[in-house]
């Protein structure tokens, strides 16, 4: 890579510096949109019910898409359920990919790949303890006279005409 064009790069957001640009940002949202759904929502398998995608990286020629997971279990990260979230995500890329085809009006779709994030994972659990130490406050009660603001004037004005 030339100066000039280094210098060129330079000046350029992080996907256009890479050779991406809006489309391929834009399909990698999407998918990812599509692949949580579909993994909240239509997968039946129970293992995987506490897994959630942290990010999805296309590459450049749409042929493969590396996705990063992590899990909200409360068990123990140990290489062997990792390995078994790995296996029953693999379990189920083809359902995945058949419906994200379906969804997605692709010429072709991407071999899918899920990475496990040890470091997703570790800011889920670390959240979630700090939201059991500290819990929100309940919004504050809203009484239905006041909600409406009109009730009371209209008794009084009644109530002082009589």
């Amino acid at each position: 890579m030339g100066r000039r064009e280094r210098d060129r790069t330079a000046s350029l957001p992080p996907a256009e510096a890479h050779g991406v640009g809006h489309r391929h940002e834009r399909l990698q949202q999407l998918m990812a949109e599509e692949l949580a759904g579909l993994l909240r929502d239509e997968v039946t398998n129970p293992i995987l019910d506490d897994v959630r995608l942290e990010r999805l990286e296309l590459s450049v020629d749409y042929r493969a898409a590396r996705v990063a997971f992590y899990t909200l279990a409360e068990a123990e990260e140990t290489r062997a359920s990792v390995e078994r979230l790995e296996h029953a995500l693999e379990k189920a890329t083809p359902f995945l990919r058949r419906r994200l085809g379906e969804a997605l009006d692709l010429k072709r779709l991407p071999e899918l790949r899920f990475v496990y994030d040890r470091l997703a994972a570790g800011e889920a659990r670390a959240a979630k303890l700090l939201a059991a130490e500290h819990p929100a406050p309940p919004p504050p009660a809203i009484d239905e006279d006041e909600e409406d603001g009109e009730g009371e004037d209209e008794v009084e004005d009644e109530v002082d005409e009589g």
